[in-house]
């Protein structure tokens, strides 16, 4: 019988405790993030490997997980989903790594660059709630180059949706 997506969710979560470790975070709110972006996503009725891959954000980055791993215990497509959502550290620049980051998922396809929206969401919304107007124009810098990259056949109701949360004035 094949797991059903409230098993898988708390799958991710009990994983993502597991190999967790607190010297590699610089993000002191990553799991509770993570989970507002698998939460998102499910309480928009998304795909189940999009949720959970929304769950495993940042995963690569702040764990000791690698593709592998993530492909093991839930799917390839997930695996794929969170690297293509995966930060090359490699770019010093912060916003140009989020442009490489942004260009992967396009070139991913729609299901990432979907993920990417409710990651920009889930933080704007975090950013906002903490008065952090730093965080909130990151967002907004990230929005607007996805909103420019954004192919016209990715029709999916979250980029409106975000481009008026995020873009308003």
């Amino acid at each position: 019988m094949m797991p059903n997506t409230e098993h898988l969710f708390e799958k991710a979560i009990r994983l993502l405790c597991f190999h967790f470790t607190a010297d590699k975070s610089t993000y002191p709110s990553w799991l509770f993030l993570n989970t507002q972006i698998g939460s998102y996503l499910y309480n928009h009725q998304y795909p189940k490997d999009i949720i959970i891959a929304g769950l495993l954000s940042n995963t690569m980055e702040i764990t000791n997980m690698d593709f592998s791993q993530i492909a093991e215990e839930f799917s390839s497509t997930v695996a794929r989903l969170v690297q293509a959502n995966t930060t090359d550290d490699s770019i010093e620049d912060a916003y140009a790594r989020e442009v490489e980051l942004i260009n992967n998922c396009v070139e991913f396809g729609e299901e990432s660059l979907i993920l990417k929206a409710a990651q920009i969401l889930t933080h704007f919304r975090y950013f906002k709630t903490q008065e952090d107007n730093d965080g909130m124009d990151r967002c907004r810098q990230s929005c607007h180059f996805l909103r420019s990259v954004k192919p016209e056949d990715f029709e999916d109701d979250i980029f409106p949706f975000l481009f008026k949360k995020v873009l308003k004035k």
